[in-house]
């Protein structure tokens, strides 16, 4: 948990960050996620957990995992974005 001035921090900083807002799945996996839920994954799916799931029903480091955790988006806000982009929820 961040504290007291990083979330000040953070609450000046999104302003400027494209949004999205969460659908009701897209929050429950979010919720999972924050709990531990989905552990070992610490956040959405990266590209090549994704693909490897996909594939072989793994993440990239080889741990069986049966379905794609990810945070779907319109191709116009995804093609906004890159690799590092801050994004608020």
């Amino acid at each position: 948990m961040a504290g007291d001035e990083r979330i000040n921090e953070l609450k000046t900083e999104s302003v400027a960050w494209p949004s999205w807002d969460l659908t009701p799945r897209q929050v429950c996996d979010l919720e999972l996620l924050m709990a531990g839920g989905f552990s070992p994954l610490r956040g959405f799916m990266t590209r090549a957990d994704y693909e490897t799931v996909v594939r072989d029903m793994r993440l990239a480091d080889g741990t069986l995992w049966p379905i794609p955790v990810t945070l779907d988006v319109t191709e116009e806000l995804a093609g906004r974005l890159r690799s590092g982009d801050w994004l608020s929820l």
